[in-house]
């Protein structure tokens, strides 16, 4: 997983804005009126401050487990799309997002596609982490390298989701870099 961080978090967003999140948040823990309109929120004693980009949409929308959302994402996104929907036309309502550059629902809607959602889903279930990890996040990666027992046995994959470009880039750097030294040193 901290191998992984740099390519689902964007840097310039790790020290801030931070947002206050309820991350034990789920229908039993909201007490409504008649009207729906929420009137208590309980159960609040996991409630802390995280980097924005580690907010997601709810995973009770399904009333499925992480580790099943993990298997087959398919009814999660349907009704995740649905989520972002209300919460993009209420947000617009509000109008101004103050000093972030981006609105809410826009930041979850990224953290899907950048797999943002499934790191912080693994992080945030001890038990779902495993499934988690092997379901969503190793795929991003995996894809990238032919041979499925090499993966297994070196690290450098999990450094970039293109990890071969990104390596034959550092190894074009490493090699023109020895050039520079050569020329400025006089050695052929």
């Amino acid at each position: 997983m901290q191998a992984t961080f740099p390519s689902f978090f964007t840097r310039d967003l790790c020290r801030g804005p931070f947002k206050f999140t309820l991350t034990d948040l789920h229908p039993s823990n909201i007490f409504v009126d008649d009207d729906w309109h929420i009137t208590s929120l309980v159960d609040l004693e996991w409630a802390c401050t995280r980097p924005i980009e580690m907010l997601r949409t709810p995973t009770w929308l399904t009333n499925k487990a992480c580790d099943e959302i993990a298997q087959e994402t398919i009814d999660y996104d349907t009704v995740r799309s649905e989520f972002i929907g209300i919460m993009t036309e209420k947000e617009s309502l509000l109008g101004s997002r103050g000093q972030i550059p981006e609105s809410l629902s826009e930041t979850m809607e990224r953290g899907w596609g950048r797999g943002t959602f499934w790191f912080s889903l693994a992080l945030a279930s001890p038990t779902g982490l495993f499934s988690v990890f092997y379901r969503q996040i190793q795929p991003r990666f995996i894809k990238y390298c032919e041979d499925h027992d090499f993966f297994h046995d070196t690290m450098p994959w999990y450094w970039a989701h293109d990890y071969v470009s990104v390596g034959a880039a550092k190894q074009q750097d490493r090699i023109d870099y020895d050039a520079r030294l050569k020329t400025v040193f006089g050695v052929e």
